[in-house]
This record gives C-alpha cells, sequence and structure tokens, in this order.
C-alpha cells in the first residue's frame, strides 16, 4: 500500500512540475502580442508602399503605353495619307516647286497689294510687328 501511495505522490509532484513549468507570466504573453502586432504593423505598411509603388508604375506604363499607340496610329494614317495621288501632288508643288504639264507659275514678290483697303490679316499682321 505505500508503495501505492508512493508512486502516486511521485505522479502528483511530477503534475505539479508540468503544470508550474506550464505557466507564463501574463505580462510575458501581452509583450509577445504586442510585438507581433507591432511587427505586423510595419510589414504592412511597408507593403502597402510598395503597393502604391507599383501602382504608380503601372500608371506611368499604361500612359506610356497609350501615347506609343496614339503616336503609331497617327503614322498609320499619315503613311495611308501619302499613299494617295493627291497627297504625293501637294508634297510636290509645295516642298519642291513642281508643276503639272500646263500649269504656270505665279510669283507675287508683294503680296500686300492683293489686300486692299481693309488692310492685311492678322496673321500677316504679327510678321511685320
Amino acid at each position: 500500500m505505500e508503495s501505492k501511495r508512493a508512486e502516486q505522490s511521485r505522479k502528483r509532484a511530477r503534475r505539479s512540475i508540468r503544470r508550474r513549468g506550464r505557466r507564463v507570466p501574463l505580462v510575458a504573453v501581452i509583450a509577445a502580442v504586442f510585438v507581433l502586432v507591432a511587427m505586423g504593423s510595419m510589414l504592412n505598411s511597408k507593403l502597402d508602399a510598395q503597393v502604391r509603388d507599383r501602382e504608380a508604375q503601372l500608371a506611368n506604363a499604361r500612359f506610356e503605353l497609350d501615347m506609343q499607340n496614339k503616336k503609331r496610329d497617327d503614322l498609320k494614317n499619315m503613311l495611308d495619307l501619302a499613299a494617295t495621288e493627291e497627297f504625293i501632288a501637294t508634297e510636290a508643288r509645295t516642298k519642291y516647286g513642281f508643276l503639272a504639264d500646263g500649269e504656270i507659275r505665279f510669283m507675287i514678290t508683294n503680296p500686300y497689294v492683293l489686300w486692299g483697303p481693309e488692310g492685311p490679316p492678322p496673321e500677316f499682321q504679327n510678321k511685320d510687328e
């Protein structure tokens, strides 16, 4: 019987040691929770800043893409226009001074005489000043 009692008392002692060893002070738990929350908050703020930076980069990339698409469309339109006979004839006349068969070139040396009493148009008045 005594051996049973001794064995039971040893078991109780082991349990009480285990229980005492498992106890964590409340202050330590609160401190650990505070540290975890602080670290989570710092990581969250860093991630938010990185997300904002990536969104700004994405907006810039989209803007540049839109500008490149517009430029490409403008160049396509110019290419389509340049393929027409009218465009080629107009460019030859205005840039290079070519004449078609039967055309006569008139050179106006004093355009001011063409305006009459009302005077030159506003775009020519600015050139004289």
